[in-house]
C-alpha cells in the first residue's frame, strides 16, 4: 500500500511514523503599556511569548528593540533570555522547544546611548515607540506602545549673558545683559522670578538687589545698568538666581545660579583700558558657591545690604515666542 504524506502544522507525517520538518520557533505576543517619566523614572516591563520547535539548536537570547517606524530603524533594548529546552526526539535527532509561559523583561532606559539618554530626558513631548522583539528568523511587534519623557519638561536657566565692563572702579557702571530661557515651554502657572546680588570672591553675599518678574512662555532678554558701590580693590561677582524661591517645579533644580566675575581697583589707569566683558558661568557645582553663599531671608541676612531695585536702571525687557 502506498502511505500518503499529510502536513500538519510544521511536522509532516509520513505513514507509521513522523519526522520532523523544518520547523522553527517564533517569538510573538509581545506586549508592553508603560508612561515612563524620564528621567525620574527608567524602567520599564515587556512581555513576550515563544512558540514552535526546532531540530537545530536555537539562539539563546531573544532580542528586544524600540521602533517608531515599525522596525525600519530600532534602537536596542538588549536581550532576554529564550528558556529552550533540547532533547532528543524518538528518531535520535535533536528537538527543541521554549519552556511554556510568558517571558518578562525589565527594559532600563539608562542602559541606552548618552545621545538617546539626552533626548528622551529633554523632550517637549514625551516619545512612542512600540517594541520589536527579535529571535531566530522571527520578529514581532508589541501590540501596545512606551511613551518616554519627561512629565514636566520645563527647566528655566541663564542661557546667555555678559557683564561689561569687567574692570571698574567705585562709582562706575557695568551693564550686566542677561537671557532667560527654557528650551521647553511654560504655559501656565506663575513666571519664575530673578533674583540678583553682589559677591565677594568667596561668594559671600555683600548687596541684595531684589527679585524681578521673569516672562513667559520660553525666553525673555534683560538689561541692567549696576552701578559700583564702595568696595575695597579686589575681585567679586554678581550673581544671578532664576526662581530663587523655589515656585516653579522644574526638570532641573541644579542650573539656576550663575555668576559673572568683576575686579575692582582704584587705578587711574583702567579709564585707558578697553572695556572687556566677564560671561555667564554656572555656579551650581562650584564648591565655594554651595558653601558660602546664603540667599537672603526674612529679616535679612546678616552683614547682606540690601539695595532698593528702583537703584538699577533697567533698561530693557523683550520677550521672544
Amino acid at each position: 500500500m502506498k502511505l500518503k504524506k499529510l502536513v500538519s502544522g510544521f511536522i509532516c507525517f509520513t505513514g507509521l511514523f513522523a519526522v520532523p520538518a523544518l520547523a522553527s520557533i517564533s517569538v510573538n505576543n509581545v506586549s508592553v503599556d508603560k508612561r515612563v517619566d524620564y528621567p525620574s523614572e527608567s524602567t520599564f516591563n515587556i512581555e513576550f511569548g515563544l512558540f514552535g520547535s526546532e531540530i537545530f539548536v536555537p539562539p539563546s537570547a531573544v532580542g528586544l528593540y524600540l521602533t517608531q517606524d515599525d522596525g525600519k530603524s530600532v534602537i536596542s533594548l538588549g536581550s532576554a533570555a529564550a528558556k529552550i529546552n533540547c532533547g532528543k526526539s524518538g528518531l535520535g535527532t535533536t528537538l527543541c522547544k521554549p519552556q511554556s509561559g510568558t517571558r518578562k523583561f525589565t527594559a532600563d532606559v539608562n542602559m541606552l546611548s548618552a545621545q538617546n539618554k539626552n533626548v528622551l530626558g529633554h523632550t517637549c513631548t514625551p516619545l512612542e515607540f512600540k517594541v520589536l522583539a527579535k529571535y531566530s528568523i522571527s520578529s514581532s511587534l508589541s501590540s501596545g506602545v512606551v511613551k518616554i519623557g519627561p512629565s514636566n519638561p520645563v527647566d528655566w536657566l541663564v542661557s546667555s549673558g555678559s557683564l561689561v565692563p569687567n574692570k571698574v572702579s567705585v562709582g562706575d557702571k557695568m551693564k550686566l545683559k542677561v537671557t532667560v530661557s527654557t528650551g521647553c515651554s511654560q504655559t501656565s502657572g506663575s513666571a519664575p522670578k530673578l533674583a540678583l546680588y553682589m559677591t565677594d570672591k568667596n561668594y559671600n553675599g555683600l548687596y541684595y538687589y531684589g527679585q524681578f518678574a521673569g516672562q513667559l512662555p520660553n525666553q525673555a532678554s534683560y538689561t541692567f545698568t549696576v552701578p559700583v558701590p564702595q568696595l575695597a580693590d579686589g575681585t567679586y561677582y554678581m550673581v544671578m538666581i532664576v526662581d530663587p524661591d523655589g515656585i516653579v517645579d522644574e526638570l532641573n533644580e541644579k542650573n539656576n545660579a550663575v555668576g559673572f566675575k568683576f575686579t575692582v581697583s582704584s587705578s587711574t589707569s583702567l579709564s585707558k583700558e578697553k572695556a572687556t566683558a566677564s560671561e555667564v558661568v554656572n555656579l551650581e557645582d562650584n564648591a565655594s558657591f554651595s558653601e558660602n553663599f546664603v540667599e537672603p531671608q526674612l529679616p535679612v541676612t546678616p552683614a547682606l545690604k540690601v539695595i532698593d531695585p528702583d537703584a538699577l536702571e533697567t533698561e530693557s525687557l523683550t520677550e521672544q515666542e
